[in-house]
């Protein structure tokens, strides 16, 4: 659509971290906000994809050390929990180094405050 979508800032004050996947059978975007980007976060926003993607789910990102965190290696293998690498539940592919054009979640990222228009009518 051509709707205008705005996405709410929580504290406009502090830095604000959003987590986003691009669901390529859905074409939703999935985005929720935490208050820094940390393994935690990190795991929270996995545990959130599970819940809203039940089956398998590959995820390509960036190489953020907090998505490269002993914590959330661990938590990927609990999730995984000695599967064939095939029946992964949740596997991980990171881009290249230093090459943001490859994400597409960069094109849906919050840019003064709100979701660029040309952004979401293409999701």
């Amino acid at each position: 659509t051509n709707e205008r979508i705005e996405i709410p800032v929580i504290n406009e004050r502090q830095k604000q971290t959003y987590y986003g996947a691009l669901n390529l059978y859905t074409q939703r975007f999935l985005v929720k906000a935490y208050d820094k980007g940390d393994s935690q976060s990190t795991i929270a926003f996995l545990q959130y994809l599970r819940s809203q993607c039940p089956h398998r789910i590959a995820l390509i990102w960036d190489g953020a050390t907090y998505h490269r965190s002993g914590e959330v290696r661990t938590y990927l293998a609990s999730v995984n929990q000695q599967l064939n690498e095939l029946d992964w539940q949740i596997t991980c592919i990171r881009f290249a180094p230093n090459a943001p054009a490859q994400n597409p979640a960069l094109r849906c990222l919050v840019t003064r405050k709100e979701v660029h228009p040309r952004v979401l009518s293409s999701v």
